[in-house]
C-alpha cells in the first residue's frame, strides 16, 4: 500500500463535498510523517498540521499558538482505535468519488518533520489513557441516567441502547 514504512512519499488529497472543501498533503520519510490540511469552513480557512516522529504525534493549527502531543504507542495499542481506523478507511473508500488523490516521490526534507518551537504542546497521553480505562464505566453512567427517565417506554429504549453499547 501507499503507507508502507520507509517509503518517501508526498500525497495530496482534494476533498470537495457539500460541507467542506479541503486539501491535505502528507509527507513521509522512514517512520516520520507530516500531514498538512487546509479546510474551507464557513468562509474561513483552517490550516492543520500533524507530525508523527520519534514516538509522538503532534498536532496544531494556525489559529492558535497551542497544540497537543500524544505518545503514539498509546494510540497503536488501542484495538478500538484500530477498528475505528478500519471503518474510517472504509468510509474514505466510499467517498473516493469525491476525492482526488495523487502521490509522488519527493526528496525528503527533514525540516518538514521539525516540531515548531513557537507552539506550546500539551501532553494528552495521560488523558487518553484515563479515557480508555474509563470506557466501561462511562457506559454504566449512561445506563444510570436512563433510570431517571419517567416515561417507561423511553426508559426501556434508553437501557436497551446503552447496554447494547456496553463492552461485553
Amino acid at each position: 500500500g501507499l503507507m508502507e514504512r520507509g517509503t518517501t512519499l508526498q500525497s495530496t488529497v482534494n476533498l470537495n463535498d457539500n460541507h467542506t472543501q479541503g486539501v491535505g498533503t502528507t509527507y513521509r520519510s522512514g517512520d516520520k510523517n507530516r500531514t498538512e490540511s487546509q479546510d474551507q469552513i464557513n468562509n474561513g480557512q483552517i490550516n492543520t498540521h500533524i507530525i508523527i516522529a520519534e514516538g509522538w504525534m503532534y498536532s496544531w493549527n494556525d489559529q492558535a499558538d497551542r497544540g497537543t502531543k500524544i505518545k503514539t504507542d498509546v494510540i497503536k495499542n488501542d484495538t478500538q482505535s484500530q477498528e475505528n481506523a478500519q471503518s474510517a478507511a472504509q468510509s474514505m473508500k466510499d467517498i473516493n468519488n469525491q476525492v482526488d488523490y495523487k502521490c509522488s516521490t519527493w526528496v525528503a526534507d527533514e525540516s518538514k518533520f521539525s516540531i515548531p518551537e513557537n507552539i506550546q504542546f500539551s501532553d494528552m497521553t495521560q488523558l487518553l489513557e484515563q479515557a480508555k480505562n474509563q470506557m466501561p464505566s462511562a457506559t454504566q453512567d449512561i445506563c444510570q441516567m436512563c433510570d431517571k427517565i419517567p416515561n417507561a417506554t423511553a426508559k426501556d429504549q434508553c437501557l436497551k441502547s446503552c447496554q447494547g453499547s456496553a463492552p461485553q
